[in-house]
């Protein structure tokens, strides 16, 4: 199942689709994070109208469950597939569910289910009707990859319009065939998301992606899409006019915008006798307002008129914005892919999780534009992946989403007490609270004893443990196992049971930069999406779902020098990547030739290259011809919504204090894409620098910047500590003893090694670095005692 997945090539997703595992429906919730509930947020309007409408429910609506719950579907729909989508009709009795084939590409099966089964978590095929039915399509429309989205039924439910990607199908719902050519109509103007017919069903509105600048002069906004709103002749199979932009108006000029699922209501306004098309008269036009779903955790409110008979420009819009959260928060799990109204009350789900790992559903409230419940729902720990609640159905007691997850599943919400239930979150590893002292905590049950150093990180989501060891046996080879985060903090290490992969193996030669393969620190992209790990000489892209490598097959050593660390953009298009550099190599003073620069190398994450030449760090403050090392960093580089980059980064160095680095970044600038201004923070007086305090690590949280030594001190012991970066001052240096003791004979270390704590990971509670012994071992520290 990975692989098909890992094969197919459909990169016209905001957010990458992870496919997942899950085995049985699921009453009791469950989640691979925190339980904690985001706040209910206050939410205006920016300006229009509201004209309600929407659909008000309908004949559906017996007796569903009374909690949230997981609804599996797979004895009805099997389970060869990656995607699932599906609609409810206009009186909410059918549920449409759609099933994107495996094989053969292209193809969906279309399936009718009785909407109050899957509500009361008993799902049946509709008896009634013709209650399977395939779509087929062969990636040739626009943008490319025929994958079935959301859908929408006719009032009089005698079709459903089903997106399609690069097509957009017309349904007959008796038969479930096609009306509007064999396998649709690919003559579109984008992407095609969803789809809302008007009150007669003789039009629909399409939502699109389009790429409006793809011929512009400027190379860095080519991709950039943008959400657009399409008129199509049901009747007739065919679009009127080009499509109408959407975001633009609110996002301005060459922004990259996403938009997905829309719900609302388009009237029939009748023209003047003699009617449509003949002359004297005025021609039925339509009316309404429509809600689209964004990635920037808001929806669009866009009041709409139609005038089919215009067929230049038949859309006329005005839009404005209501948020479901903050800006702030808007790409910390507030992807929004599916709007879902019932009279007055918008219903929403999230795409992607939060920074704890949870989904999150909703209502907003149509009337006063605010949101009356914001839910955390625990992620499935029996699946997978990133992607998950994308359409959605309901009756007229509850809402259901349904996820993009492999299997699919759907979520029953009774919509009476959505904004009451409480959730019950479950961890998906051990959940444990951390260990209250310091521990020393060895992994070699799980990672083996034949290596000989040990690095890592943890996720964005801090529930995830990445653990790298070099192995012995095979020069150049790094194995690496996935830890459940908890569990390591509470000194009792497990393998992360939220991943169907946690182990894997990268490779290497020695052919790079500087030479010799050895795997570093790592870190991790925003979405959980992929590790970006340092190799030394090669630097390695790796898929977080499936741990293969994805810049090359044994990594890219196109870089510029000998890479340490790497750090991601925002958006995870980017990476920061920390180099050793030898800029004197050729000098004629043969005493500087083998001095080390400290420099930094953008890498393009996506396309597997190097962007320009490794800048400088170290020597703007150490000088010219002087031998400096950097090692890991931490920080944040923010996507400045123009194509460039911005943010402060904070890079270990050997001297006992850290460089503070601003800077900016321009991918487009190829030459010299980077700019930094570099500062210095202090964690122990220069003449005490050498002594003790080599520092490998930077480890981020908030306000305060963890750090842990790589040598020892004089009395051989090691260094730990933090850093409140509001005033750069050290607030503990604290002493622990090197080396794991025999519990027999507490005098004994059973450890070697003068190198050690090189890398780290972190939950909210405790800071975990690692060293670089033999035996290796994480300790961890209760972040609470170095505050």
């Amino acid at each position: 199942m990975m692989s098909m997945k890992k094969s197919f090539s459909y990169k016209l997703l905001a957010v990458g689709a992870s496919l997942l595992m899950m085995t049985t429906a699921m009453v009791t919730l469950q989640g691979c994070g925190s339980d904690d509930d985001a706040p209910v947020v206050a939410n205006t309007d920016t300006g229009g109208g509201d004209t309600g409408g929407g659909d008000t429910g309908g004949t559906g609506g017996g007796g569903g469950v009374a909690v949230p719950t997981n609804v599996n579907l797979d004895a009805f729909v099997g389970s060869d597939y990656y995607f699932m989508h599906g609609s409810t009709n206009s009186d909410n009795s059918k549920f449409l569910i759609t099933v994107n084939q495996n094989s053969p590409s292209g193809d969906s099966k279309l399936y009718i289910f009785d909407a109050d089964s899957i509500a009361a978590n008993t799902p049946v095929l509709d008896p009634d009707v013709t209650n399977t039915g395939v779509v087929s399509g062969d990636g040739s429309g626009p943008l490319g990859s025929t994958i079935t989205f959301r859908s929408a039924w006719t009032d009089d439910d005698s079709k459903i319009m089903l997106s399609g990607a690069d097509r957009f199908y017309v349904i007959d719902a008796a038969t479930l065939t096609v009306t509007n050519g064999i396998d649709g109509d690919t003559t579109i103007g984008g992407q095609n998301h969803d789809a809302l017919p008007t009150d007669d069903g003789k039009y629909a509105l399409l939502t699109l992606r389009t790429l409006p600048y793809a011929d512009d002069a400027d190379t860095t906004v080519q991709g950039n899409k943008d959400g657009a709103i399409q008129l199509y002749d049901v009747d007739n199979g065919a679009p009127i006019g080009e499509p109408v932009s959407v975001c633009n108006s609110c996002h301005g000029d060459k922004r990259a915008a996403i938009l997905c699922g829309l719900d609302g209501e388009l009237t029939l306004v009748p023209g003047t006798a003699p009617g449509y098309g003949g002359g004297g008269g005025t021609p039925d036009t339509y009316e309404g307002t429509v809600y689209v779903a964004g990635h920037g955790g808001h929806f669009a409110k866009v009041d709409v008129t139609i005038d089919p008979s215009n067929t230049t420009t038949p859309i006329a819009v005005s839009t404005s914005r209501i948020d479901v959260t903050t800006p702030s928060n808007a790409a910390n799990g507030y992807y929004l892919h599916d709007a879902r109204v019932d009279g007055n009350t918008l219903y929403w789900s999230t795409y992607n999780k939060d920074e704890y790992g949870n989904m999150h559903y909703g209502a907003l409230d149509l009337t006063t534009k605010a949101v009356t419940v914001d839910k955390t729902y625990g992620y499935d720990c029996d699946v997978t992946g990133n992607s998950v609640y994308c359409a959605s159905g309901q009756t007229s007691t509850h809402y259901m989403p349904i996820t993009m997850t492999t299997p699919g599943y759907v979520t029953s919400i009774p919509k009476a007490t959505i904004a009451t239930d409480e959730p019950t979150i479950e961890y998906c590893g051990s959940g444990a609270a951390g260990v209250t002292e310091t521990t020393n905590v060895n992994v070699d049950s799980i990672v083996g004893t034949d290596y000989f150093f040990m690095h890592g990180s943890t996720n964005t989501t801090r529930t995830k443990f990445l653990v790298t060891v070099n192995e012995n046996a095979t020069t150049g080879d790094s194995s690496l196992y996935i830890l459940d985060a908890d569990s390591v903090a509470a000194a009792a290490p497990t393998i992360a049971n939220c991943d169907t992969t946690t182990s894997g193996t990268v490779s290497g030669d020695g052919s790079g930069p500087l030479g010799a393969t050895i795997t570093f620190r790592s870190a991790w992209t925003p979405d959980d999406s992929k590790i970006l790990l340092s190799g030394a000489d090669r630097f390695y892209v790796i898929n977080a779902d499936t741990l293969a490598v994805e810049n090359g097959t044994d990594g890219d050593t196109t870089i510029g020098g000998q890479n340490h660390d790497a750090l991601s953009t925002s958006d995870g298009k980017y990476a920061l990547l920390t180099l050793r550099t030898l800029p004197y190599a050729d000098d004629a003073d043969t005493a500087v030739q083998g001095y080390k620069d400290g420099a930094l190398q953008l890498y393009d994450v996506e396309n597997g290259a190097p962007i320009g030449e490794p800048v400088s760090v170290c020597n703007e403050c150490h000088g010219y011809k002087k031998n400096a090392v950097l090692c890991g960093l931490d920080g944040v580089v923010a996507d400045d919504g123009d194509g460039t980059y911005s943010g402060t980064v904070y890079v270990a160095g050997h001297g006992g204090h850290f460089a503070k680095v601003d800077l900016t970044v321009d991918p487009s600038n190829t030459a010299a894409p980077i700019v930094v201004s570099t500062g210095r923070i202090n964690v122990t007086a220069p003449s005490n620098a050498a002594n003790g305090y080599y520092l490998h690590d930077a480890r981020l949280d908030g306000d305060y910047l963890y750090w842990s030594t790589y040598n020892k001190d004089v009395n051989g012991d090691l260094h730990y500590g933090s850093i409140d970066l509001a005033n750069g001052n050290t607030v503990v240096d604290q002493t622990i003893p090197y080396g794991m003791l025999d519990t027999t004979d507490p005098t004994v270390q059973l450890c070697a090694g003068d190198s050690v704590y090189c890398a780290s990971g972190q939950t909210d509670t405790h800071h975990m670095p690692i060293t670089m012994t033999t035996p290796g071992y994480i300790t961890s520290i209760p972040k609470s005692s170095v505050q």
